[in-house]
């Protein structure tokens, strides 16, 4: 049994571990999965905004491509203008896109295609100084081969143009003669813009082609996503990969390891945005699982050391008074006591054997449940603390991003403006759409003079430059740190150098709105700060809270994920560098609110380790009853003993109480086996005691026997002296009949109806003696005669009924013999009609039934107490005798002999 609760306690201990660490892990999951989701929704979002404004601006782009001076170059005829002032259209073109500084991972290419061969066409590669118009097809040769109505499928809105698509146009144009020189324009061209993104506008029979860079999507999602199991593509209309992040620097596609979160699309656009998110929990936690299976099997041990000793102390008793017993149980009666068992532990010797086995389970399972529970709290707060730093670490990187992203958006926007403002005379940039986040823009020439402002026109005293403008010396952009702006906002600016020729020939003053470069500002009680190169701030999410400008919170900037204290608030500052700058964006996100979200987490868990604490002492109490079961039905069967039952217990074990059992059968067997022993010498002792009876019966047969021949004898004495041969002949018949019957051997009992005849003999030779002073009246049930009596139990009464009764009278005397059969007992009534007994007489009879020695004469004489004493000899005080006597009326001797001894 010490095993069986050893292995028991330790079964309990483990399954209810192993539902702890599920829960633990369960609940660190759901977590895990929720935040997932939640910070995916974010993203997605954050980054389908990020596409959005870059379609946007290169909209805007395409509007400014379409102003009749850029457009009208491709409108110009060779033959009509000749080549010097198409070339020179073509260098104005050139320096006026040179003048919008694009990024080469902004746009790729730009094309502007005419009719007909005879019109100019214009391509420039994004990051080189010149331009080409050679070896590009018109848009008649587009038409030729069906080229055109792909590349203007949604005209405005970017399209993917795959090269199996394009291929299989040209396949399918019907031509009847193959233009050689057409067909390798298309060609050319075809590779330039296959397995790209575009965008093309159609105005007055010239094309606008802008060609997207293959990774023009790194602009809008954090390429430090893809640590965090972050995958982001974009797909068509028609469900096709148009672009995924590297998220695998091998170049495999393990798309079967991620799960998909969520899709978001993008209007008016016919894309999608799709993240997936990799199962990494298990990875990225892994040391953390390792060790705390590494705790759980060192709190199995634990359970197992407590499970030993514990069981050890408990059954260590059982033991020694089993040992004691298998000692003692051969050896003779009375046995020596069980030695009492002594320790230093005497209040858990004394304590019940349940409540026992209740603190066996209790500390062998409860104690390391509760060890484990508490680890397994701790960790998973830990870990789940870990999940909300790296969600919020998260939406950091793509802030940074959307960071990125706006500053390019803002300089393309300058650079409009300063075109507009040049060159295009409030033709296009107003649709650029940045222009939301602008609060105004001022213009100044190149001393300081305020030219242009987009508010207040009429009082341009209100923007005079900043001095930190002219200090500078020569810059093409510079971010001015946050201050108020004219309406009292903290914001930051732009400030764009305008150009003329290589001179200096003013500036361009973007005032942003205060969220401006930091849009979806959605942090709960997070302040996020934006410093530049020079740590200065560039924006703050509350710029009213100065304390996060300070000293102390922007000191060791190089330690990531820091917790630092402001005004009695901690704060946990997550720093994360803006891409292609020395700016950093720094997150101080209130302590509190991670820890609280974690103690939540840890609270649930600790109830659920509570619940299965109550559910193990539930357990522990019902165990520990089933347990202790075998033992009190072994104590019930030890109780037996006392009440004089030596029954063995009946069991089927193997263990200490098996053991236990085993011993004490062994010696209720010993005893049975002495009480068999007692027993038998008890019948020999009874054997002896009835042989004993046998011989004094036989005795008090002889007594009666001598007496009832003096009485026949002074009969035949009487007779012969009258003579009376024929008498005495009936007298010697009978008398012969008699002595037979007395010296016949065999048993003491014989049937009622032997017994009937041999009284009869006996009337005859009292008859011959009494004449007419005797007579005999028979009352015999005929059931009576088969059963079984005392041999000469008759003789005796009927002669004293003669004696003592009859021969008083002198006429009639009557004796009568009765026999009738109840349901226990054979009756027999001796009566006869003599003068009777007083009561006096009847005391003295009464009496000298139960004394030793009784005088011959008298009333009753010896016979009487004969027969009383050979009844109650043979029948072991089973018959009755009894006597009943009236003055003058008689006596009755009744017999109550039993049918069963």
């Amino acid at each position: 049994m010490r095993k069986r609760m050893v292995v028991y306690s330790l079964i309990i201990s483990f399954m209810i571990q192993l539902v702890i660490g599920w829960n633990t892990f369960h609940n660190l999951l759901t977590t895990n999965k929720d935040l997932t989701i939640q910070t995916s929704k974010e993203l997605i979002q954050q980054t389908s905004n990020n596409l959005t404004t870059y379609f946007q601006d290169l909209d805007a782009l395409a509007s400014l491509l379409r102003t009749s001076n850029i457009s009208d170059y491709s409108r110009l005829y060779w033959n009509m203008h000749g080549g010097a002032v198409v070339n020179e259209k073509g260098e104005m073109v050139n320096h006026l896109l040179n003048e919008l500084s694009l990024q080469e991972n902004w746009v790729e290419k730009i094309f502007i295609l005419g009719r007909n061969n005879n019109q100019s066409n214009f391509s420039k590669v994004i990051g080189e100084e010149g331009w080409s118009s050679e070896g590009l097809p018109s848009i008649d040769d587009l038409m030729e081969y069906s080229l055109l109505n792909i590349l203007l499928k949604e005209e405005g809105i970017p399209t993917y143009h795959s090269r199996e698509i394009l291929l299989q146009t040209l396949e399918h144009s019907t031509k009847s003669v193959l233009n050689i020189p057409q067909l390798v324009r298309n060609l050319d061209f075809l590779k330039q813009v296959e397995n790209r993104m575009t965008i093309a506008v159609y105005d007055d029979d010239v094309v606008i082609l802008i060609v997207l860079p293959l990774n023009f999507m790194d602009m809008v999602l954090n390429k430090q996503l893809s640590d965090f199991g972050v995958k982001m593509q974009l797909v068509d209309a028609d469900n096709n990969l148009l672009w995924r992040n590297e998220w695998d620097q091998s170049g495999n596609d393990n798309s079967e390891a991620y799960r998909f979160i969520e899709r978001k699309s993008l209007s008016p656009y016919n894309f999608q945005m799709e993240l997936l998110q990799r199962d990494s929990f298990y990875m990225t936690h892994k040391k953390s699982i390792s060790i705390l299976v590494v705790l759980l099997a060192i709190n199995l041990g634990l359970s197992f050391m407590i499970a030993y000793t514990f069981s050890r102390q408990i059954f260590n008793p059982i033991k020694v008074i089993s040992r004691s017993i298998q000692k003692d149980t051969n050896k003779m009666f009375p046995m020596r006591l069980i030695p009492q068992i002594n320790g230093n532990k005497r209040w858990f010797i004394k304590m019940p054997l349940q409540r026992k086995m209740f603190w066996f389970l209790m500390c062998s399972v409860m104690f390391p449940v509760l060890i484990v529970g508490l680890i397994f709290s701790f960790a998973s707060f830990q870990i789940n603390k870990g999940l909300l730093i790296d969600s919020k670490e998260q939406m950091t990187q793509q802030l940074s991003t959307n960071v990125t992203l706006h500053k390019q958006s803002f300089k393309n926007l300058a650079h409009q403006l300063i075109l507009q403002e040049t060159y295009f005379e409030n033709e296009a940039a107003s649709v650029h759409p940045k222009m939301s986040d602008v609060s105004y823009y001022v213009v100044y020439d190149n001393k300081g003079s305020t030219k242009l402002s987009s508010i207040y026109g009429n009082n341009l005293e209100l923007f005079p430059i900043k001095p930190s403008m002219l200090t500078k010396g020569a810059f093409q952009y510079d971010w001015i740190p946050l201050e108020k702006d004219i309406f009292g906002n903290h914001s930051a600016s732009l400030v764009t150098s305008i150009m003329n020729n290589r001179d200096m020939d003013g500036y361009l003053d973007l005032i942003l709105k205060e969220h401006g470069l930091v849009t979806n500002d959605k942090w709960q009680e997070s302040e996020l700060l934006l410093l530049d190169q020079a740590k200065q701030t560039i924006y703050q999410s509350n710029p009213d809270q100065t304390e996060f400008r300070d000293q102390r919170a922007l000191r060791n900037l190089d330690r990531q994920n820091e917790v630092i204290r402001l005004d009695n608030k901690e704060y946990l500052r997550i720093i994360v560098p803006i891409i292609e700058s020395e700016w950093l964006m720094i997150n101080f996100v209130p302590l509190r609110e991670i820890i609280t979200d974690s103690q939540l987490l840890l609270v649930k868990h600790l109830y659920f380790i509570l619940a299965i604490i109550v559910v193990g002492l539930l357990l522990s109490y019902i165990l520990s009853k089933s347990l202790i079961k075998p033992l009190l039905k072994l104590h019930e069967s030890m109780n037996q003993v006392s009440e004089g039952q030596f029954i063995p217990y009946d069991h089927d074990r193997n263990d200490e109480i098996g053991e236990l059992a085993e011993n004490y059968n062994q010696m209720i067997s010993h005893i049975n086996h002495l009480l068999e022993e007692q027993m038998k010498s008890n019948v020999r002792e009874q054997a002896l005691m009835s042989s004993k009876m046998k011989a004094e019966l036989g005795m008090l047969q002889q007594q009666i026997n001598p007496h009832f021949l003096y009485n026949t004898l002074e009969s035949v004495k009487f007779r012969a002296m009258h003579n009376d041969s024929e008498g005495i002949n009936k007298i010697v018949n009978a008398m012969a009949d008699m002595l037979r019957y007395s010296v016949r051997g065999g048993s003491q009992e014989v049937s009622f109806s032997e017994e009937l005849t041999h009284i009869q003999n006996y009337y005859t030779i009292q008859k011959m003696r009494l004449r007419d002073k005797l007579d005999f009246k028979w009352e015999i049930d005929k059931d009576a005669l088969t059963l079984k009596v005392l041999k000469f139990v008759l003789q005796p009464l009927v002669e004293n009924a003669i004696e003592h009764g009859i021969l008083q009278v002198t006429t009639g005397g009557v004796v009568t013999i009765s026999a009738s059969v109840s349901e226990y007992d054979l009756i027999i009534g001796i009566k006869d009609n003599g003068v009777g007994l007083d009561e006096d007489e009847l005391e003295r009879l009464k009496k000298s039934l139960f004394e030793d020695e009784v005088e011959q004469k008298g009333i009753g004489g010896v016979g009487l107490k004969n027969v009383s004493q050979r009844l109650h000899l043979f029948y072991r005080g089973g018959a009755v005798l009894e006597i009943e006597f009236a003055m003058m009326k008689g006596t009755l001797v009744r017999l109550k002999i039993p049918l069963h001894r």
